[in-house]
């Protein structure tokens, strides 16, 4: 099951090819824009992307909609995705929902979670095939994690919290390559920063690469160091913020975390990887993506 796929079943428990066909790829538009000059104009980069929110909307309404019949006539008792509970609490509470703002807000949640995890997981499949002796610290954790479970047994979730080297592992990955490359916030009053003065009402944006790879802060900020988390080196508040911080910190970070976790222990166990181009590198353009595609050898190991 791919991520995508995944976050839309518990998003919305959205199972339909069909709707999913067309979904995903507008959705892919919208993502695609986030960083795109604002020129409406066909066959622009922001063009397609108002186009895809419109599609996605559409179909978010839609389903909306069905979901009510489900759950307030027919009686449909499943209620493990994130739009069925809004739905139910909403009716308990005697709230009618605006389908078009609860559609927006659906289509808000998958941009934000749609590539993140995926791009994290590549990020972590490079460094791991430039570091073999990292690789083997993780394959040996997860295998000894395997040992504990029957074959095809489901991971548990003292399984992922024994994952103590592999999480290192992710978290310097997200350090050296966050996914996000920061965001905007607006000043609330004026202030000085290092002799420039930013009047209040005005935008800022905070850099998570510049952040993460500053010296003050991290120590050999370049070098991929999985054990500067398993020392417990401090950490200056807001100074690893691949997820945000404060109010606006990611609300779905520990899923995806989760998520990254399941997929390191299932491919260690059975592959070791090499990379078909050896110097690739990932790159922002601007969003975070392996220059050409992070094409990997895989190699089996025997059963």
């Amino acid at each position: 099951m791919s991520l995508r796929l995944l976050q839309n079943i518990l998003l919305a428990d959205i199972r339909d090819r069909e709707i999913l066909d067309e979904l995903l790829p507008a959705m892919g538009d919208v993502v695609a824009a986030f960083f795109a000059l604002p020129i409406n104009l066909p066959g622009t980069k922001f063009n397609r992307a108002v186009k895809g929110s419109r599609k996605c909307r559409k179909i978010f309404v839609d389903i909306i909609k069905q979901r009510k019949i489900d759950l307030f006539e027919k009686g449909r008792k499943e209620a493990n995705d994130v739009l069925s509970n809004i739905l139910l609490e909403n009716h308990r509470d005697g709230i009618e929902v605006n389908e078009v703002a609860l559609a927006k807000n659906l289509v808000s949640l998958l941009s934000a979670a749609f590539d993140n995890p995926s791009v994290t997981i590549v990020s972590i499949m490079k460094n791991l095939a430039e570091n073999p002796e990292i690789y083997a610290r993780v394959r040996s954790e997860q295998l000894e994690i395997a040992k504990g479970r029957a074959p095809g047994e489901n991971l548990a979730m003292e399984d992922l919290k024994k994952m103590k080297f592999s999480m290192n592992v992710l978290s310097e990955s997200l350090r050296l390559e966050a996914p996000a490359s920061g965001t905007f916030r607006e000043a609330l009053n004026d202030f000085t920063y290092e002799g420039y003065l930013i009047p209040k009402g005005w935008k800022v944006h905070w850099s998570t690469h510049a952040t993460h790879r500053n010296p003050q802060y991290f120590k050999d900020p370049e070098k991929f160091d999985p054990a500067r988390f398993e020392r417990n080196d401090p950490i200056v508040p807001y100074s690893y913020v691949p997820f945000g911080g404060g109010h606006h910190i990611c609300p779905g970070k520990d899923f995806a975390k989760l998520q990254i976790l399941i997929f390191i222990h299932h491919v260690v166990k059975k592959f070791n990887w090499e990379k078909v181009n050896p110097d690739e590198q990932m790159i922002r353009v601007p969003n975070l993506k392996a220059a050409k595609g992070l094409p990997v050898r895989l190699y089996p190991y025997n059963k």
